[in-house]
């Protein structure tokens, strides 16, 4: 395998400039048009972490990271311990999921009347058999396959796609030529993938941000085999991140195994935080096996976009991998630069 792409989300900020990065999500959410979720959050920060209550609690300066929120949470339901008498664990599940509510609401919005064609242009200068890894749960990447004849294989099976009442059933779907098929694996879920915990099937709502559905009681929001509702398949931002997803699993090994064989790796939009210990322990390993079992170390690459004289995303990759190829011209001009090499 010639390159394998990881996208983060600068990738999808470069496609979409309306795109939120993680930083910009609590007070994204915090901005929405209110409802009983959206009011539960709010009113969990206030008493929580005593902020002043003002009109635009998103633009309060003391807003905590949503990774420390989702965390603080995690932690409670890990222990089954509640936090007082008014955040018994029946609301502290409530809270949790009305920030995940609130994230597929945040994004629907951000990308719904987004230009795809940087992503079409970069998918359309893949070279057969190359890979991409997206940290990401938009649908940019996705959305962008049908436009060059492509269909992203997520690397597990499909049950049905699903457009409002209406089922497709994909099970069928397995003589289709491989080269319309991209590797996409997916590591923190998807907006579009539904799944099932009493049958243990995903499906699909192909083109829509399915998750939405299921937090609107929608026709959508349950399965049709066994009507139970469906649970989103997205690892939120939180330090406890619960992988235990049997798909999810064989995304993760799949791209692993993706890393270990590459000729290059190229990130693009991902700057390696510190914070994202699982995923920097999962690269620097596939980084040394593929070292191990090729004689030599594939190359890195690592494309940003950053103006600034100091520049603490190319120090973590060169702490992490030594040597690397950097550009901090954005993917835009990175993509200008598959075109010519072509």
């Amino acid at each position: 395998m010639a390159k394998v792409y990881v996208l983060g989300a600068g990738a999808s900020k470069a496609v979409i400039p309306e795109a939120p990065l993680n930083d910009q999500l609590l007070s994204s959410i915090l901005r929405l048009r209110p409802d009983d979720r959206i009011n539960l959050v709010k009113q969990f920060l206030l008493d929580f972490f005593e902020l002043e209550p003002i009109t635009d609690l998103g633009a309060s300066r003391r807003l905590p990271p949503l990774e420390d929120i989702l965390s603080q949470l995690d932690s409670c339901l890990l222990d089954n311990r509640p936090l007082s008498s008014s955040y018994p664990l029946s609301v502290l599940i409530e809270l949790r999921e009305a920030l995940v509510y609130g994230i597929c609401r945040v994004l629907k919005q951000s990308l719904r009347s987004g230009e795809l064609r940087l992503m079409t242009k970069f998918i359309s200068n893949l070279a057969p058999g190359e890979a991409i890894i997206s940290l990401n749960y938009d649908l940019i990447v996705d959305n962008s396959l049908p436009h060059k004849f492509k269909t992203a294989d997520y690397v597990f099976p499909i049950r049905y796609i699903r457009k409002s009442h209406i089922l497709y059933d994909n099970r069928q779907d397995v003589g289709n030529r491989q080269d319309m098929y991209v590797k996409l694996y997916k590591l923190h879920g998807s907006l579009n993938w539904l799944y099932c915990p009493a049958c243990r099937a995903v499906d699909l709502t192909r083109g829509g941000k399915g998750a939405v559905y299921i937090f609107q009681n929608k026709e959508i929001a349950n399965c049709p085999v066994c009507q139970v509702r469906y649970d989103p398949m997205i690892i939120t931002p939180t330090y406890l991140k619960n992988y235990d997803n049997h798909y999810i699993g064989r995304v993760w090994v799949a791209a692993e195994e993706s890393l270990q064989q590459a000729d290059e790796i190229v990130f693009i939009g991902y700057s390696l935080p510190d914070a994202d210990i699982v995923l920097r322990t999962m690269f620097a390993r596939s980084v040394y096996r593929n070292r191990t079992l090729n004689a030599q170390s594939p190359r890195i690459t690592v494309v940003d976009y950053n103006e600034q004289q100091e520049n603490p995303t190319r120090d973590r990759y060169e702490r992490l991998f030594g040597s690397i190829n950097y550009t901090n011209e954005g993917f835009k001009h990175y993509v200008q630069y598959m075109v010519s090499r072509k």
